[in-house]
Protein backbone atom coordinates (compact mmCIF):
# COMPACT_ATOMS: atom_id res chain seq x y z
CA UNK A 1 0.00 0.00 0.00
CA UNK A 2 1.30 3.16 -1.04
CA UNK A 3 2.49 5.67 1.73
CA UNK A 4 1.10 9.29 0.95
CA UNK A 5 1.45 12.30 3.19
CA UNK A 6 -1.90 13.28 3.97
CA UNK A 7 -0.81 16.39 5.56
CA UNK A 8 -0.19 17.98 2.40
CA UNK A 9 -3.82 18.11 1.59
CA UNK A 10 -5.42 19.35 4.96
CA UNK A 11 -6.53 22.63 4.55
CA UNK A 12 -5.14 24.77 7.62
CA UNK A 13 -6.60 27.53 9.20
CA UNK A 14 -4.95 30.05 11.39
CA UNK A 15 -5.48 29.10 14.66
CA UNK A 16 -5.04 32.66 15.86
CA UNK A 17 -7.45 34.50 13.71
CA UNK A 18 -7.60 37.67 15.57
CA UNK A 19 -3.91 37.88 16.11
CA UNK A 20 -2.26 41.58 15.81
CA UNK A 21 -0.85 42.15 12.13
CA UNK A 22 0.55 44.67 10.38
CA UNK A 23 2.84 45.23 13.33
CA UNK A 24 5.32 48.05 13.50
CA UNK A 25 7.98 46.46 16.16
CA UNK A 26 10.37 48.45 18.11
CA UNK A 27 13.46 46.95 19.37
CA UNK A 28 17.19 47.66 21.04
CA UNK A 29 20.05 46.03 20.86
CA UNK A 30 21.72 45.06 23.01
CA UNK A 31 18.48 43.33 24.26
CA UNK A 32 16.74 45.91 27.10
CA UNK A 33 18.04 45.53 30.55
CA UNK A 34 15.75 47.26 33.28
CA UNK A 35 18.82 46.55 35.58
CA UNK A 36 21.54 48.29 34.15
CA UNK A 37 19.10 51.72 33.30
CA UNK A 38 19.13 50.57 29.60
CA UNK A 39 17.47 53.56 27.74
CA UNK A 40 16.39 52.42 24.12
CA UNK A 41 16.16 54.63 21.74
CA UNK A 42 14.00 53.18 18.63
CA UNK A 43 16.01 56.14 16.07
CA UNK A 44 14.40 58.65 18.24
CA UNK A 45 10.60 57.97 19.50
CA UNK A 46 8.06 54.85 17.79
CA UNK A 47 5.36 56.30 15.81
CA UNK A 48 2.04 56.40 17.36
CA UNK A 49 -0.37 53.97 16.70
CA UNK A 50 -2.36 50.86 18.21
CA UNK A 51 -0.32 48.13 16.00
CA UNK A 52 2.97 49.45 17.71
CA UNK A 53 4.57 47.98 19.95
CA UNK A 54 7.91 47.84 21.92
CA UNK A 55 9.67 44.45 22.39
CA UNK A 56 12.03 43.96 25.43
CA UNK A 57 13.07 40.40 25.04
CA UNK A 58 14.40 40.59 20.73
CA UNK A 59 12.47 37.59 20.14
CA UNK A 60 11.99 36.58 16.71
CA UNK A 61 8.21 37.61 14.84
CA UNK A 62 6.58 36.22 11.91
CA UNK A 63 7.47 38.41 9.33
CA UNK A 64 3.81 38.05 7.95
CA UNK A 65 2.35 39.76 10.38
CA UNK A 66 4.87 42.18 10.48
CA UNK A 67 4.85 45.50 8.24
CA UNK A 68 8.33 47.04 10.12
CA UNK A 69 10.86 46.72 12.41
CA UNK A 70 12.35 49.82 14.17
CA UNK A 71 16.08 48.52 15.42
CA UNK A 72 18.21 50.57 17.44
CA UNK A 73 21.59 48.83 17.63
CA UNK A 74 24.42 49.90 20.72
CA UNK A 75 27.97 48.93 20.02
CA UNK A 76 27.18 46.20 22.70
CA UNK A 77 24.48 44.69 20.31
CA UNK A 78 25.89 44.90 17.08
CA UNK A 79 26.05 40.83 17.09
CA UNK A 80 23.12 40.23 18.43
CA UNK A 81 21.48 42.14 16.32
CA UNK A 82 22.99 40.99 12.69
CA UNK A 83 22.47 36.72 14.27
CA UNK A 84 18.66 38.41 14.85
CA UNK A 85 18.67 40.10 11.50
CA UNK A 86 19.63 36.39 9.76
CA UNK A 87 16.28 35.16 10.60
CA UNK A 88 14.24 38.15 9.19
CA UNK A 89 12.57 39.94 6.41
CA UNK A 90 16.04 42.39 5.49
CA UNK A 91 13.47 44.18 3.12
CA UNK A 92 11.10 45.04 6.42
CA UNK A 93 14.15 45.52 8.91
CA UNK A 94 14.99 49.97 9.46
CA UNK A 95 18.03 49.97 11.68
CA UNK A 96 19.47 53.28 13.52
CA UNK A 97 21.21 54.28 16.93
CA UNK A 98 24.67 54.98 17.40
CA UNK A 99 26.33 52.67 15.36
CA UNK A 100 24.73 52.33 12.23
CA UNK A 101 25.24 56.50 12.34
CA UNK A 102 29.00 55.71 13.06
CA UNK A 103 29.34 52.62 10.69
CA UNK A 104 26.23 52.68 8.21
CA UNK A 105 28.76 50.08 5.42
CA UNK A 106 28.39 47.70 7.85
CA UNK A 107 24.54 47.11 8.17
CA UNK A 108 23.72 47.11 3.98
CA UNK A 109 23.42 43.26 4.13
CA UNK A 110 21.08 43.50 6.93
CA UNK A 111 18.34 46.07 6.24
CA UNK A 112 16.41 47.93 3.87
CA UNK A 113 17.16 51.15 5.65
CA UNK A 114 19.73 52.55 7.57
CA UNK A 115 19.36 56.04 9.12
CA UNK A 116 21.78 58.36 10.50
CA UNK A 117 21.33 60.48 13.83
CA UNK A 118 18.15 60.79 15.46
CA UNK A 119 14.86 60.31 14.13
CA UNK A 120 11.30 60.70 14.91
CA UNK A 121 9.46 61.00 12.19
CA UNK A 122 9.78 57.65 10.49
CA UNK A 123 7.32 57.37 7.49
CA UNK A 124 8.97 60.45 6.14
CA UNK A 125 12.61 58.96 6.79
CA UNK A 126 12.16 56.10 5.13
CA UNK A 127 10.71 58.09 2.21
CA UNK A 128 13.71 59.02 1.11
CA UNK A 129 15.75 57.37 -1.63
CA UNK A 130 18.89 55.53 -0.98
CA UNK A 131 19.62 52.58 1.45
CA UNK A 132 21.49 55.16 3.74
CA UNK A 133 19.10 57.73 5.02
CA UNK A 134 19.88 60.89 7.45
CA UNK A 135 17.05 61.10 9.87
CA UNK A 136 14.24 63.20 10.34
CA UNK A 137 13.04 65.05 13.69
CA UNK A 138 9.87 67.06 14.25
CA UNK A 139 10.32 67.11 17.93
CA UNK A 140 6.45 66.64 18.20
CA UNK A 141 5.80 63.28 19.75
CA UNK A 142 7.38 63.07 23.15
CA UNK A 143 10.19 60.58 23.19
CA UNK A 144 10.27 57.17 25.10
CA UNK A 145 7.52 57.41 27.78
CA UNK A 146 5.02 55.78 24.93
CA UNK A 147 7.84 53.13 24.26
CA UNK A 148 7.88 51.08 27.69
CA UNK A 149 7.32 51.58 31.31
CA UNK A 150 8.94 54.07 32.91
CA UNK A 151 9.73 51.63 36.09
CA UNK A 152 12.24 49.66 33.65
CA UNK A 153 13.92 52.98 32.25
CA UNK A 154 16.00 53.44 35.59
CA UNK A 155 19.27 55.48 35.83
CA UNK A 156 22.04 54.62 37.28
CA UNK A 157 22.46 57.21 40.57
CA UNK A 158 24.48 57.12 43.14
CA UNK A 159 22.44 56.75 46.48
CA UNK A 160 19.37 55.69 44.29
CA UNK A 161 17.27 53.26 46.28
CA UNK A 162 15.71 50.04 45.35
CA UNK A 163 12.00 51.76 45.20
CA UNK A 164 13.24 54.81 44.14
CA UNK A 165 12.02 56.04 40.55
CA UNK A 166 13.86 58.15 38.73
CA UNK A 167 14.11 59.14 35.23
CA UNK A 168 15.17 62.08 32.85
CA UNK A 169 14.10 64.39 30.22
CA UNK A 170 16.22 65.60 26.94
CA UNK A 171 16.10 69.05 26.79
CA UNK A 172 18.56 69.20 24.20
CA UNK A 173 20.27 67.00 21.60
CA UNK A 174 23.92 66.68 19.88
CA UNK A 175 26.90 68.42 20.65
CA UNK A 176 29.30 70.95 18.66
CA UNK A 177 32.35 69.78 19.76
CA UNK A 178 34.40 66.71 17.99
CA UNK A 179 35.74 65.02 20.95
CA UNK A 180 37.95 61.78 19.68
CA UNK A 181 35.75 59.61 22.27
CA UNK A 182 32.38 60.57 22.22
CA UNK A 183 30.02 59.89 19.70
CA UNK A 184 27.36 62.00 20.17
CA UNK A 185 28.94 64.93 17.43
CA UNK A 186 28.56 61.71 14.82
CA UNK A 187 24.74 61.20 16.34
CA UNK A 188 23.54 64.57 16.21
CA UNK A 189 26.52 67.31 14.81
CA UNK A 190 25.09 69.95 16.14
CA UNK A 191 23.23 71.40 19.40
CA UNK A 192 19.42 70.92 18.97
CA UNK A 193 16.95 72.07 21.77
CA UNK A 194 13.77 70.53 22.00
CA UNK A 195 10.54 73.10 21.96
CA UNK A 196 9.27 74.13 25.72
CA UNK A 197 6.02 73.05 24.76
CA UNK A 198 7.25 69.25 24.12
CA UNK A 199 9.82 69.47 27.71
CA UNK A 200 6.19 70.65 29.47
CA UNK A 201 4.40 67.51 27.71
CA UNK A 202 7.18 65.30 29.09
CA UNK A 203 6.61 66.86 32.46
CA UNK A 204 3.08 66.19 32.36
CA UNK A 205 3.35 62.57 31.20
CA UNK A 206 5.42 61.76 34.20
CA UNK A 207 3.12 62.48 36.37
CA UNK A 208 0.66 60.87 35.63
CA UNK A 209 2.96 58.17 37.06
CA UNK A 210 1.40 56.49 40.16
CA UNK A 211 4.33 57.82 42.45
CA UNK A 212 2.84 55.56 45.87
Amino acid sequence: MEHKNTWQTVDFTDIFPNRRRNLIVGMSFPRNDGNLGLEPSILSVLPPGENVIYCEDNRDFNDDDVMCYLCSVYIAGVEEFKEWAQRHDKNKIIVGGYHPTSFPEGFKNDAYKIVQGPCDNIYDTVKQPGQIVSGISTYKNAPRYDLYDITKNQQIIPDKQVDDICTSINTSIGCPYKCDFCCSPVMCPKLVSKPLELVKNEVAILQTYDRS
